[in-house]
C-alpha cells in the first residue's frame, strides 16, 4: 500500500520524500544535491507527507486529522492540497484536524 502510495507522488515529491525520509538526508544535502532552493526541498518533503498521510488515512477508513488531498495535476503542477478542508499553521507546519 504505502509503495503503491509514494509511486503516486509526481517525481519531484518523490525524489526529494525520499531522499528525505527514506534515505536520510538533510534539507541542505538535498537542496545541494538536487540544485534547487532549500525552501523548495522543505516544501516538496512536507507536501509528499501529507498526500502519504492522506492515501494512508484513505486505505485505513479514518481522517487521522489531515487535511482532504486532492489529485495531482496531470502536469505535476499544483500540491494537490485543498487548504480548505484543513488550514495548515505555518509557525509549526502542524496540521489542525479538520471537523
Amino acid at each position: 500500500m504505502l509503495g503503491g502510495a509514494i509511486d503516486e507522488l509526481p517525481a519531484d515529491y518523490r525524489t526529494a520524500f525520499l531522499l528525505h525520509d527514506v534515505e536520510g538526508l538533510s534539507n541542505p544535502e538535498i537542496a545541494e544535491t538536487l540544485q534547487i532552493k532549500l525552501g523548495t526541498v522543505k516544501s516538496r518533503v512536507q507536501r509528499a507527507r501529507l498526500f502519504l498521510r492522506r492515501r494512508l488515512a484513505d486505505y485505513m477508513g479514518g481522517s487521522f486529522g489531515v487535511a482532504r488531498v486532492t489529485e495531482f495535476s496531470r502536469n505535476g503542477v499544483g500540491d494537490g492540497i485543498d487548504r480548505k478542508a484543513a488550514p495548515v499553521h505555518h509557525r509549526n507546519c502542524s496540521l489542525l484536524a479538520s471537523v
